[in-house]
């Protein structure tokens, strides 16, 4: 389990966090829902609560109720891009394996010598943790800006190079000059000092370097997104660009073009039928000419059909509630449409001083006491329980969350009187979406 304690100076990732409280359970999805009912008769957690005197709120909430935030490119953080980009830390859901080679290559004629990838986790280092909390919390010209100043303080520090200064130019091509500078024998002891910053440096390079390729699917998002208050169809924006790209003969990306249906499907719900017929007639001749790519995530035996079952299911995954069916916050002439994450609509509305009814949200009874109250309620003015009504309010999301999601629920807690903490199962990469939705070797969303 990954838990985040969001009002502390620090952002600290805590993987066995045990907390002793009697907590009030609530719910949004399916899988939560069967989660929720059985944490509430558990009986180790039932005894728990008899002797805990703290009293906390528990909300636990489904992935697939917003899987647009996970697969888009229009990630706000730098977090995002590293988590992204980067090959996970092997055995890890929280870490990534950062190459190294371009400060310390490999120079030693022993050819069984092994460079080992750099990671984010550095919990000694106190100006690691706050630049790692900067490139959670912050956007990412602020963060870059903030690892830019970190390795010109080392460099003057360490006095590598003297006349280096914080000059302006484009922020990635001034980094990687910055940390060109360093050199693993002629600078050992400075490399070994400040060896974690270095490590976060080169990740926040690698990233970004990598994502300036993929500007052209940023573009089609914002089409995507912003055809909701115009007179052209959001899904008919995408089966211009497969066209588009199908007459210049452009070489697409299966992840790529799997990413952007699922982006299309939980942004919007479901499509038409005939641009889902010329969809799917599309995607056949990707697949009939690339088959190899879409070998992993393709059925051979249901074809195409297997995929956009799944899609549908997607489109559905909000289709029962009422307050938070819709993701995207409608647009003006002023004001373009724009996209608001499940978990902060969720969370603003549960820290709402005006409390207003919380209609998608099920409480889960823990006990005797809360089933009375639940009765008298029918007939005796008996507020309805609310995630607000205790100090400590936990939120923990089935199936991962993005760096993004943190920061936005960090910001609504620094605006509220309650303590959050966000857990989660992992940080969540794009290409996981992808892989548990579609792939044919791993173990399926519960769609």
């Amino acid at each position: 389990m990954l838990m985040f304690i969001l009002k502390c100076y620090h952002l600290k990732c805590r993987p066995n966090i045990k907390l002793e409280i009697n907590e009030d359970i609530y719910c949004i999805g399916a899988t939560s829902q069967q989660i929720a009912t059985q944490l509430a008769a558990l009986p180790s957690a039932k005894l728990r609560r008899k002797t805990a005197s703290k009293r906390a709120s528990l909300v636990v909430l489904d992935r697939t109720l917003d899987l647009a935030g996970p697969v888009s490119h229009a990630s706000e953080t730098i977090a995002d891009k590293i988590f992204e980009f980067l090959p996970r830390l092997k055995g890890h859901t929280t870490d990534v394996a950062i190459d190294m080679s371009m400060l310390c290559s490999n120079e030693s004629n022993n050819k069984r010598s092994v460079l080992s990838p750099g990671c984010l986790a550095q919990p000694e280092d106190n100006t690691c943790c706050d630049v790692l909390n900067t490139l959670i919390m912050s956007k990412t010209k602020e963060s870059l800006m903030e690892v830019n100043r970190q390795i010109v303080d080392v460099i003057a520090k360490e006095k590598i190079n003297p006349q280096v200064s914080m000059k302006m130019g484009r922020g990635v091509d001034l980094l990687k000059s910055h940390l060109e500078l360093f050199n693993v024998k002629k600078f050992s002891k400075a490399f070994e000092q400040n060896c974690g910053l270095l490590q976060l440096s080169v990740a926040c390079l690698q990233s970004l370097q990598q994502q300036q390729s993929f500007d052209k699917y940023k573009l089609l998002e914002k089409m995507i997104l912003q055809a909701k208050s115009g007179s052209t169809s959001p899904s008919s924006c995408l089966i211009d660009s497969y066209k588009d790209n199908a007459a210049e003969k452009t070489s697409e990306d299966a992840e790529e073009m799997l990413r952007s249906l699922v982006y299309l499907y939980s942004l919007h719900g479901t499509i038409s039928r005939e641009d889902e017929d010329e969809l799917k007639e599309l995607l056949t001749d990707y697949v009939a000419s690339n088959n190899e790519q879409m070998q992993s995530y393709f059925d051979s035996k249901r074809g195409i059909d297997a995929i956009f079952e799944q899609l549908n299911d997607i489109g559905m995954a909000r289709e029962h509630l009422k307050q938070f069916r819709d993701i995207v916050v409608d647009g003006n002439d002023v004001f373009p449409c724009t996209y608001k994450s499940f978990i902060q609509h969720l969370l603003e509305q549960i820290v709402d001083s005006s409390k207003p009814e919380l209609t998608d949200l099920q409480h889960r009874s823990t006990g005797l006491r809360d089933r009375l109250k639940t009765s008298f309620r029918m007939f005796m003015n008996v507020s309805k329980p609310r995630p607000s009504d205790h100090p400590l309010l936990i939120v923990f999301v089935i199936g991962g969350v993005t760096c993004s999601e943190v920061k936005a629920v960090n910001e609504i807690s620094n605006k509220s009187n309650q303590e959050i903490l966000l857990g989660s199962t992992s940080f969540l990469k794009p290409s996981d979406i992808v892989d548990k939705v579609f792939s044919n070797n791993s173990n399926n969303f519960n769609l």
